[in-house]
């Protein structure tokens, strides 16, 4: 078997893997950041998924904090996670993401704990924010691990913004809230060795057939 009568076998095993999902996709305009708490229903219910973020929104200042709650109900009592999305203070071309957790159901403003901030962000990139079945929460940016703190299972029915008047003054913040699931770079690393093996096994066959002869 030549290498090239293994591309056909690859790429069938590369479409039949689910890389990318549908879910449900949000775009929060600016506006909702400048108008206190406002719910955006997912009707997601498993405890397991992932967060796909995309933050374009351009901040009004460089002390403006854009909060998004991924959270278990609607109304006031909830377990979430709360993401504030704040401008990089030596660049504001850059934002951060800063991460907490609530302690318990319908937090007061002393019951969040802080497991983690990432910085340097660039806007209009994707980022996974996503809760396996082991209760582990990690953000990634399709290639690495940029955080992984241990959470609370929930389903992320939810997605609450919050902010205050000027806030942002143009922009929106997309999110698709799916099943769990690896992202593209990751499908494709865990299927090169596949490919590799598939390639060496041709190799080999090809070369017992050349000995053969």
């Amino acid at each position: 078997m030549r290498a090239k009568h293994l591309l056909p076998i690859v790429a069938v095993l590369l479409f039949a893997i689910p890389v990318v999902c549908a879910g449900t996709t949000l775009t929060i305009p600016y506006t909702d950041f400048n108008n206190g708490l406002i719910e955006h229903p997912t009707g997601y219910a498993a405890d397991t998924w992932s967060v796909r973020l995309i933050n374009n929104l351009v901040f009004g200042s460089n002390t403006s904090i854009a909060k998004i709650f991924i959270a278990n109900s609607t109304g006031a009592g909830f377990f979430a996670i709360n993401v504030n999305l704040a401008p990089e203070l030596d660049n504001p071309n850059l934002y951060s993401a800063d991460f907490y957790i609530a302690t318990q159901v319908d937090p007061g403003p002393d019951n969040w704990t802080h497991i983690g901030m990432v910085n340097n962000l660039k806007p209009g990139k994707a980022y996974y924010i996503r809760l396996d079945e082991t209760g582990t929460l990690s953000v990634t940016d399709g290639l690495k691990v940029l955080l992984t703190n241990p959470a609370v299972k929930f389903p992320a029915i939810n997605i609450r913004t919050e902010g205050t008047a000027g806030t942002a003054t143009a922009g929106y913040v997309q999110v698709t809230v799916d099943k769990w699931f690896a992202t593209p770079t990751e499908t494709v690393n865990a299927w090169i060795p596949v490919i590799i093996a598939f390639a060496m096994l041709g190799m080999a066959l090809g070369l017992l057939k050349q000995l053969s002869k």
